[in-house]
């Protein structure tokens, strides 16, 4: 039948009437009721009514405290039958007496319907806003003791073992070619973090991207490794350091050096410096990505969620701790492509049944992620997702930078502060084997 290929795919609703992720971003952007910050360590918030005809009595307004994800208080608060196009300003009860090291604190307000309406029932949530409060107290050092880590460095591999661990590097590939903890390695072969650039192009969104990262073979690099070093500056810690040159096609080059710190409890730090010969060029994305056995299915992160966000569509995603399976994670687009990316992640784990797996962590700045039951070239060579193929790895991208969304399809790019390009950037971010 004529149709309009992947523009019939467009919309916020699908065609069984789910809810999209542009949904709740939509609902964020088109709410009536304006909550802004006053005095957030004073306890106080704005509220504007922006409706022209009725109050706001109508409306139950709450709150919510969570703590790294999970509520510890609520209530509600009154506005004081808020007239249409006024504004006010309100305390909210909360109470922090003795926060917890290094924890944050969220502070949710929200307004729902306090009865029944033609259009949704009474409880129907209008507007929210999620708050990061000003709360801080010092982090104490709770590192677990050292143990001794074992480095043997051969020809071909340099194997690190300490307290329950086991890793391997290959030298021929530069990066990881095993990951145990006690026994049981999470690696696909081929799959220690790699630097990953590019993404299975949004139709039609992304189309301006993609034609370059196909002309400059940014899809398919030929890594080569240009140096590898490995020392041990104490026995309860390792590095390996080693230099990457990737080369794509017209010419197109891009350099990843990275060091990898190994403590003797399995926990890796990676230090990441990229640059390329066209800095120019846009990225869908700057990170790692890792192949890991496909029974490490179960994800739980703290960051933005339940729903796929990225940078210019996450104002409608609150911060919390949320729980999924990778197959839950790919947002169900009848064209594969990138999906189910979530920004400003503090942690991420990527699990089995019985909880093993591995965790990654941001270090210096907060990280996005996927974690897919399929990659990206094969999501971007089939035309529905009928045709994908059996899953055979769960995929895992840890990136430092994601590419916006925009609406290029039939409207501008991303705006220039949600673009990213190849120019050099640095990176870090935190591995831990779970057991």
């Amino acid at each position: 039948f004529p149709n309009d290929r992947y523009f019939i795919h467009k919309g916020v609703v699908a065609s069984d009437r789910s809810l999209k992720p542009h949904y709740p971003e939509m609902k964020k952007a088109y709410q009536w009721i304006g909550i802004s910050e006053e005095d957030l360590s004073a306890g106080t918030v704005k509220i504007k009514n922006k409706y022209q005809f009725i109050s706001l009595k109508d409306f139950n307004a709450l709150w919510a405290l969570s703590e790294n994800g999970t509520v510890v208080g609520s209530g509600d608060f009154a506005t004081s039958d808020l007239k249409p196009g006024k504004e006010t300003v309100v305390r909210i009860p909360f109470e922090i007496s003795a926060p917890k090291p290094g924890a944050e604190y969220f502070l949710r307000i929200s307004f729902k319907l306090a009865k029944d309406e033609i259009w949704a029932d009474k409880g129907y949530e209008v507007a929210s806003h999620q708050f990061l409060l000003p709360v801080k107290a010092p982090v104490a050092d709770a590192a677990r003791p050292a143990a001794q880590v074992s480095v043997t460095d051969e020809a071909k591999e340099i194997t690190l073992r300490g307290d329950g661990f086991s890793l391997v590097f290959n030298k021929e590939s530069g990066t990881f070619s095993r990951m145990e903890r006690n026994g049981a390695n999470i690696l696909l072969s081929g799959g220690g973090p790699r630097l990953h650039l590019w993404r299975a192009a949004h139709r039609n969104d992304d189309m301006y991207a993609d034609r370059a990262w196909t002309n400059t073979g940014i899809k398919e690099l030929t890594w080569t490794v240009k140096e590898i070093t490995s020392s041990q500056p104490s026995p309860s810690e390792a590095t390996i350091s080693v230099k990457l040159a990737g080369e794509g096609k017209n010419g197109f080059t891009v350099s990843h050096d990275v060091v990898y710190t190994i403590s003797g409890n399995g926990v890796v730090t990676s230090e990441n410096s990229v640059s390329s010969n066209n800095p120019n060029l846009v990225a869908g994305r700057i990170g790692v990505r890792m192949f890991i056995d496909k029974q490490y299915d179960q994800v739980e992160y703290f960051g933005r969620g339940p729903m796929e966000n990225y940078s210019d569509r996450k104002r409608g995603f609150d911060v919390g701790v949320y729980k999924a399976t990778v197959r839950e994670l790919l947002t169900p687009y009848e064209k594969p492509m990138d999906a189910g990316n979530h920004e400003d992640v503090r942690w991420v784990k990527v699990m089995n049944t019985a909880g093993k797996g591995i965790k990654a962590e941001c270090k210096s700045s907060l990280l996005q992620f996927t974690a897919l039951p399929y990659s990206d070239e094969q999501m971007d060579r089939v035309e529905y997702r009928i045709d994908l193929p059996e899953s055979d790895a769960t995929v895992f991208c840890i990136s430092h930078l994601t590419l916006g969304v925009g609406t290029a399809g039939c409207g501008p790019r991303p705006q220039p502060q949600y673009m990213v390009y190849l120019a050099p950037v640095t990176f870090s971010y935190k591995l831990d084997l779970m057991d």
